[in-house]
């Protein structure tokens, strides 16, 4: 882990009867409010320079969480009272040849998102929105269906989505690139 974000650097999240944190390489535990573990998920490690920042979302009965970036990353909606995977996202493999950011001269560059997703209601539906290295994507968050889907990012994300009057912002790290949607 990076000395100066450490593995249990991302926010917990509520809905009043349970907390859930992430604890990056150490997996994706939920606790009652008195304590007691009800759930605890092994999402796999985390291998990268700066360690983790995606903090989970509760969504109606699920728990939708960033594992990554990593190797095998992928986005994840969990049942929240039991753990259980209800969708999954597999992140892919990013090409990221002609990069414009901080890393443009470099082939070692950092690859990856820190970004925690947001729901957002859009169109007259719920939309699941999460900053990649490269895009921003739209999921429905019940079912992990992608909705849409914009290229213009930069391959290194380290800021969450943000959205307000009807357009989602997404911000590249480094000199990168940022878009609205």
């Amino acid at each position: 882990t990076q000395p100066s974000n450490p593995y249990c650097s991302a926010s917990p999240v509520t809905d009043g009867e349970r907390v859930i944190a992430s604890f990056g390489s150490a997996g994706l535990v939920c606790y009652d409010l008195e304590g007691r573990e009800l759930w605890r998920r092994d999402l796999g490690k985390l291998d990268n320079i700066w360690g983790n920042a995606s903090s989970p979302v509760i969504f109606e009965d699920l728990c939708i969480h960033y594992h990554g970036p990593t190797k095998n990353a992928a986005l994840v909606a969990l049942d929240k009272k039991t753990g259980k995977t209800v969708w999954k996202f597999d992140e892919p493999a990013w090409d990221t040849s002609g990069r414009t950011d901080g890393f443009k001269e470099k082939r070692d560059g950092v690859v990856g998102t820190w970004s925690t997703p947001i729901v957002i209601r859009a169109g007259g539906r719920d939309e699941l929105v999460m900053t990649f290295p490269q895009e921003a994507r739209a999921f429905d968050p019940r079912t992990g269906r992608e909705l849409w889907r914009c290229s213009g990012l930069s391959p290194l994300i380290y800021a969450s989505p943000i959205f307000g009057e009807g357009i989602v912002v997404g911000m590249g790290g480094f000199y990168g690139n940022s878009l609205a949607v």
